[in-house]
């Protein structure tokens, strides 16, 4: 050390600088991860290089502006088109000013519209499932846009996203409904694959299931039936007014909730509950028909038994807020002192 050998009172304030010094090494080493950011929005038929696209420039551009608003680091995408729309919107992004050098398209059945991945981190491993099957009225079906796959590794962390988009509302010979639900049991076998594999996987589950919370497609994919460390949960992001509405259909004027993120149960603890958010980007109802929400994950392994507490079932409580004098909250008005 410099200070040696000038003095008692030099090897004192030595000994506290290294003292100090060791204290802010130790901070330094236990300090909070810095928490990840993931997205999941549909993208309305992004399709802007094709011939005829279902959608004018002005739509196509709301919805970049919408995903440079969002700024995730990982964004789980549905109703994407080819691989040039796709490069195409990280073009746009980047001259933006958001940048996702990793890009991750799942090839399903359905060519024009697929899952995608836009990540500021690179995964440590691509593996969809595109070849999942399952027979129908004597016919054996393909899971129309596959599940996409990604697992990362931040330090000794590893989480595992899930992206699906099950079949739609939409009149099929076969039956839109049982399509959905069959292809909802596929998304669980993959999901129970990864936790056999590993019991304390960190599983999250993102993207449009095209039906409600109180559906048979829904319940498949969470699983009531499996003991709590095996089910999956809701984690229920909400928008700022506390609304939980992800999609409006527009022929009937309704607002449901048919996108999801979903956890597993060793997943919880490292959810930052607060930050699960539905956002309305500017120019939303140009961007999309349905509204992006993002959920925020602590990378850093952690135990809480508690957790559950904040769960109804499998579905995160929502928050409850006071009424204030004068205000209406859904149909009944706020009753004066």
């Amino acid at each position: 050390m410099i200070l040696a050998g000038c003095g008692d009172g030099c090897r004192i304030v030595g000994t506290r600088l290294t003292l100090f010094l060791v204290l802010v090494g130790v901070c330094a080493f236990s300090e909070e991860p810095k928490p990840i950011r993931i997205a999941s929005f549909n993208v309305y038929n992004f399709r802007p290089t094709h011939e005829k696209p279902p959608r004018d420039a002005e739509g196509f551009a709301a919805t970049i502006r919408a995903l440079a608003e969002l700024d995730a680091d990982i964004v789980v995408l549905q109703e994407m088109g080819s691989w040039d729309d796709f490069r195409l919107l990280q073009k746009r992004l980047r001259e933006l000013g958001v940048d996702y050098p990793y890009l991750s398209l799942v090839y399903g059945a359905d060519y024009t519209r697929h899952v995608a991945f836009l990540c500021k981190i690179k995964p440590a491993a691509e593996e969809h499932r595109t070849d999942r099957k399952y027979s129908l009225n004597g016919q054996e079906v393909k899971v129309r846009r596959g599940f996409g796959y990604l697992r990362f590794e931040i330090d000794d962390y590893v989480l595992h996203v899930l992206g699906a988009h099950l079949k739609s509302k939409v009149f099929h010979k076969l039956g839109q409904t049982d399509m959905r639900r069959y292809e909802a049991r596929q998304l669980r076998y993959v999901i129970d694959e990864l936790i056999d594999e590993d019991p304390l996987a960190n599983v999250l589950v993102l993207g449009d299931l095209n039906d409600t919370m109180d559906s048979s497609p829904v319940k498949t994919v969470l699983y009531r039936r499996y003991k709590y460390t095996k089910r999956l949960y809701d984690l229920r992001p909400t928008a700022a007014n506390g609304e939980s509405w992800t999609y409006h259909h527009s022929a009937s004027d309704t607002y449901s909730r048919i996108d999801y993120a979903l956890a597993s149960f060793d997943l919880l603890p490292e959810v930052d509950l607060s930050q699960c958010r539905i956002l309305s980007p500017s120019d939303g109802h140009k961007a999309s028909d349905h509204r992006p929400f993002v959920v925020s994950i602590i990378p850093q392994n952690r135990k809480d038994e508690s957790i559950r507490e904040k769960f109804s079932r499998e579905i995160r409580e929502p928050v409850v807020r006071e009424a204030e004098p004068g205000k209406v909250f859904g149909t009944r008005k706020v009753l004066h002192e």
